[in-house]
């Protein structure tokens, strides 16, 4: 997994729009479960009490729904994600090829990052983007 290198942004600003693919089965030569009730959020892994995860600092929009409008997401805050092609929230597991022609495989979206305009100290935010789902 790769670290999403924001940069340096100044309070208040909008920081520079990332595309993230989350795949389910990439390149996969057999069926596996379907990945379902996928939600996206942010999370420091300490009661998420850090600015960025309780300040919902991360915006994000899923591409494969047909989304125009961001949602502010973190800790408890969620938003729904899913492939295109498949239902509400879910990534299907059929096998593919891993090309993105294999659209009910992945689930894509587009995250930015914006703090608080008043009140932020400087410095970095370690945080985490995660992905909940279950399968059966």
């Amino acid at each position: 997994m790769e670290r999403w290198s924001i940069g340096r942004i100044d309070a208040g600003q909008e920081g520079p729009q990332q595309e993230i693919l989350i795949w389910n089965n990439f390149a996969g030569l057999e069926d596996i479960a379907h990945m379902q009730d996928c939600k996206f959020t942010t999370t420091d892994s300490m009661l998420d009490t850090l600015d960025v995860v309780a300040g919902k600092w991360v915006y994000v929009r899923c591409d494969s729904m047909d989304e125009v409008a961001f949602t502010q997401v973190g800790g408890s805050e969620k938003k729904t994600i899913g492939a295109r092609g498949a239902a509400a929230g879910v990534i299907e597991g059929i096998p593919n090829d891993g090309t993105i022609v294999n659209e009910k495989n992945f689930a894509k979206i587009t995250t930015y990052f914006q703090s608080d305009l008043h009140g932020v100290q400087a410095g970095p935010r370690n945080f985490k983007l995660r992905v909940e789902y279950f399968y059966v």
